[in-house]
């Protein structure tokens, strides 16, 4: 009886649907210099969806305190638990957006350019 219960839940299991598929596009790479602030980075298009693997800002090749932000919830950047932080600051990720999300960046100084980089996967959703 027991394997008759098995092999029902797995077939109903397995025709349930998720909301959609992911379906690799292409690498998305957003890189550029801050002198304004806050200013919108990237949007994630229609269908889409990215997947942020990576992000660094320096300033004069030291860490930059730069805010990344989505959906009005800021992300403050990681310097590392040691006394000797690392020259970059990065958001620890990855970080899933959805289509319509933005990627804004708030600079704590716009006296000084800072740079930033996003190394960003991004996928088609597939219905």
């Amino acid at each position: 009886m027991r394997p008759f219960f098995f092999l029902f839940a797995f077939f109903i299991l397995g025709s349930l649907n998720a909301q959609g598929n992911l379906q690799f596009n292409q690498v998305v790479t957003l890189t550029g210099t801050l002198t304004t602030s806050p200013v919108v980075v990237g949007t994630v298009p229609a269908g889409k969806v990215w997947k942020i693997e990576h992000s660094a800002s320096e300033r004069n090749g030291y860490a930059a305190n730069i805010s990344f932000v989505c959906n009005n919830v800021a992300s403050y950047p990681y310097f590392g638990s040691t006394p000797n932080a690392p020259t970059q600051g990065h958001v620890r990720g990855p970080i899933w957006l959805k289509s319509g999300d933005n990627i804004q960046l708030i600079n704590s100084s716009v006296t000084y350019p800072s740079n930033y980089f996003f190394s960003i996967v991004e996928f088609n959703v597939i219905p």
